[in-house]
């Protein structure tokens, strides 16, 4: 057994330990997705300002991408860059997908078109009807 330690929630900031099993921690380093069966590529676009940008083969919609830096992670709407979710403090992650973004998201598209399983669950997207990005 190996132990894990997860942050708690925003109300609760003490730090949980807990118990995975051997075969469940082997499937995590190998970056085994349990829902698929198969093994999740994590594609690197980018990294800038510090924050890395990654593209996650065989994702579930709506298309989007994955941003960590020092610790703290989120991810965001291909299409948008609105938030969709996050783990620790995106407050400097947001700051950073900001000013990166907009030149940023026509390659951030091509990875995930070029990236997509054949039997992927959310296919590739039309860069011709993104929503115009402000500024």
């Amino acid at each position: 057994m190996k132990q894990f330690f997860t942050q708690g929630t925003r109300q609760m900031e003490s730090r949980m330990h807990f118990d995975v099993p051997a075969s469940i921690v082997a499937l995590l380093d190998h970056g085994l997705c349990a829902e698929y069966g198969e093994k999740l590529e994590k594609h690197l676009v980018e990294q800038k300002l510090g924050a890395k940008f990654q593209i996650y083969s065989d994702e579930h919609a709506p298309p989007h991408f994955h941003v960590s830096k020092n610790g703290d992670e989120a991810s965001f709407d291909i299409r948008t860059g609105e938030v969709l979710k996050y783990s620790g403090n995106p407050k400097k992650i947001c700051k950073v997908v900001k000013m990166v973004f907009p030149s940023l998201r026509p390659k951030l598209v091509n990875v995930w078109n070029e990236t997509r399983p054949s039997d992927c669950q959310v296919g590739a997207i039309d860069q011709d009807t993104l929503p115009q990005l402000d500024g």
